[in-house]
């Protein structure tokens, strides 16, 4: 209804439409999506918000059961679209609704120029931070209830066919509805529902462990008393907020339904000015449907709630995609798998069809690796995270692409399933050969050294020898998808890429005195060609960084070693074990240390759990954290 560049980011519109149903007695399912977010309702009742996440050039859109809601005759459908957003999980790109009623195959209602619109309702405009949507309401805007049926909508504006869509295919959301549960937290003492408060008056709330929820307050007020929804870093009514949801409201009763959901553990309510009674502040939990099937027991009760620790870290960093952190960032990032799906193997159900179960359910994988493929560069390079504007140093991690394609195969292996792999495929070959155009005159990938959390080498642009295991793995990889879809020809070129990159590896990057490898063949005039440059603090002779732990490790891990290498690699990786708080790298040499089948190998890594996990383990937040003893988020999928 405006030229895009009059649209305020972070506007919120709402949307009418009375239809009629003949007979209840049939299903009546709704497809619908929007850009960016959305929430409905079906005669005045909340039904479902979303959509999930999405690359514009791969949208999705829901399918949801309306029958419940409906009633003989006339039914009104009401939603309020929020756009232009972009934060760690939306892009900011022009706005859109579209959506379906069916009903034995009969479209019933759909989006038309009869449909009304108004951005007179309280959502105003919306904040975001990296992880979250903030509300501004203010009920005064409206003049009455209009997602009731009863409501006068003949104010409202007609709406506006879109004439050149700006979304590639819409199809169908490959994951299933999230849950919704309600969660009660523990009131300040004192607290005796309804609950009135005055100016400057307010009282707190903190849950058992940290929960991913939206929130929906029914309150009584006089008109323009204001207050505030405020989550908490820590237990202190004038501590400064880390997120806020303001509200001002109307004369009387009232409802309001925030429009995402935050990471809470523990926060506050405050009335800034005037007078409200709260009858009822309540939150849902909106999380993935996992069903946890998965146990531990055993004689150590820190092992123990260590275990429970991280199925219920796995919990909050599952929504509509595995997310890198509840508390900060909620990104789809690559790396978001492999410790997310593991956990989900081990563990975890999800929803199946007539009421079944998928065990080690692979959805929120497919779609990571689906909406990684739509984040293709020009340049052939696929961004190391999804769904977000974000382009900086982090947006473009070589390592982030080798996890992908991996995680293609692990996919495949998971389920059997080849359709999401034939879709990507065109991107894995643009990525891989991005790769192998990159190669120098020594047979070595020269680009960013992997990054994991504390490798010496990384963010150097080098021939690392941490990232080109990487990159064989993922030529390795590569070549086997190729040939299971019938990609012959292509898959060949890997292989013998792969072959011929695991050559140069162990030709250029072996250091015979050490009887292990190298960081990397390192040329200064190289890496301070690239923009992101910073001074290398380790030894370089003859054009080669000395030996690191990274490098062994992630050569061993990768399948880069030949077998008359194994063991004196073993001996390095033994004798130069993780000393870091870097937890990431924990993950490889935990595998290497349960790969040595040694029962004194098995003790060393319960006894790190012991002492370097403990912390986690009696985290009030029940999850998983970014490092050790408490460093960076609290709620992260490592």
């Amino acid at each position: 209804t405006k030229p895009e560049s009059l649209q305020p980011q972070g506007a919120c519109v709402g949307f009418r439409k009375t239809f009629l149903i003949a007979s209840t007695n049939q299903p009546v399912t709704l497809h619908i999506f929007a850009d960016t977010r959305y929430l409905l309702w079906i005669n005045g009742r909340y039904v479902e918000r979303g959509p999930s996440r999405f690359e514009p050039q791969a949208p999705a859109f829901d399918s949801v059961d309306l029958t419940p809601f409906l009633q003989k005759g006339d039914n009104l459908i009401a939603v309020m679209v929020a756009s232009r957003i972009s934060n760690g999980k939306t892009r900011m790109h022009p706005p859109g609704l579209t959506l379906t009623a069916e009903q034995k195959g009969k479209v019933i209602c759909r989006t038309d120029a009869s449909w009304k619109w108004s951005d007179q309702t309280r959502y105003r405009q919306l904040r975001t931070d990296w992880a979250n949507v903030f509300d501004t309401m203010d009920a005064r805007v409206e003049d009455g209830d209009w997602t009731q049926p009863g409501y006068d909508d003949t104010k409202w504006a007609n709406t506006q066919l879109i004439a050149k869509p700006q979304w590639g295919k819409l199809t169908a959301s490959r994951i299933p509805r999230l849950s919704e549960v309600p969660v009660t937290p523990t009131w300040a003492t004192n607290v005796v529902w309804p609950l009135t408060l005055n100016g400057g008056q307010g009282t707190l709330f903190k849950f058992s462990h940290m929960v991913l929820a939206y929130a929906e307050l029914e309150v009584e007020a006089d008109a323009g008393s204001e207050f505030e929804l405020v989550y908490l870093p820590e237990n202190a009514m004038n501590r400064k907020s880390r997120t806020q949801n303001s509200f001002i409201c109307r004369a009387g009763r009232q409802t309001f339904l925030t429009t995402d959901t935050h990471s809470i553990y523990e926060g506050r309510i405050r009335v800034k000015s005037g007078r409200v009674t709260f009858h009822s502040v309540k939150f849902v939990e909106r999380l993935y449907p996992f069903e946890r099937l998965g146990s531990f027991t055993s004689s150590d009760p820190l092992l123990n709630k260590l275990w429970t620790t991280c199925v219920r870290g796995l919990e909050v960093v599952s929504e509509d995609a595995y997310v890198d952190c509840t508390d900060r960032e909620r990104v789809e990032w690559m790396d978001c798998d492999p410790p997310a799906f593991d956990v989900t193997r081990v563990a975890m159900a999800g929803p199946g069809a007539n009421g079944g179960e998928i065990y080690s359910d692979p959805r929120l994988l497919e779609v990571l690796l689906r909406r990684t493929a739509y984040t293709i560069q020009p340049e052939g390079w696929v961004k190391a995270h999804t769904a977000s504007d974000r382009f900086d140093i982090q947006a473009k991690m070589e390592d982030r692409a080798c996890d992908w394609v991996q995680g293609a195969r692990r996919y495949y292996e998971s389920c059997g399933h080849t359709e999401v792999i034939r879709e990507i495929w065109p991107m894995i070959v643009r990525q891989m050969n991005y790769f192998l155009d990159r190669r120098s005159p020594r047979g070595l990938v020269v680009a960013r050294e992997w990054v994991v959390w504390g490798n010496p080498v990384g963010y150097q642009t080098c021939e690392g020898t941490a990232l080109n295991a990487f990159v064989y793995r993922a030529l390795a990889d590569a070549a086997f998808l190729g040939n299971l879809i019938g990609e012959n020809a292509q898959a060949e070129k890997f292989d013998q890429a792969a072959h011929d990159l695991a050559a140069a590896i162990n030709t250029v990057l072996w250091d015979a005195s050490a009887e292990t490898y190298c960081g990397g063949y390192y040329d200064l005039a190289v890496a301070k060609s690239a923009p992101d440059y910073r001074p290398l603090r380790l030894k370089v002779e003859n054009n080669l960084i000395e030996p690191t732990r990274h490098a062994a490790l992630f050569a061993l891990d990768q399948g880069v070693v030949p077998s008359d290498r194994i063991a004196s690699v073993r001996k390095y990786l033994t004798a130069h074990p993780p000393v870091e708080n870097d937890i990431m790298q924990y993950y490889y040499y935990f595998k290497f240390q349960y790969g040595l089948d040694d029962s004194t190998q098995d003790l060393a890594v319960l006894n790190k759990f012991r002492t370097e996990w403990k912390d986690m383990a009696n985290s009030p937040f029940e999850a998983t954290f970014e490092s050790l003893h408490s460093w960076g988020s609290q709620a992260h999928c490592y």
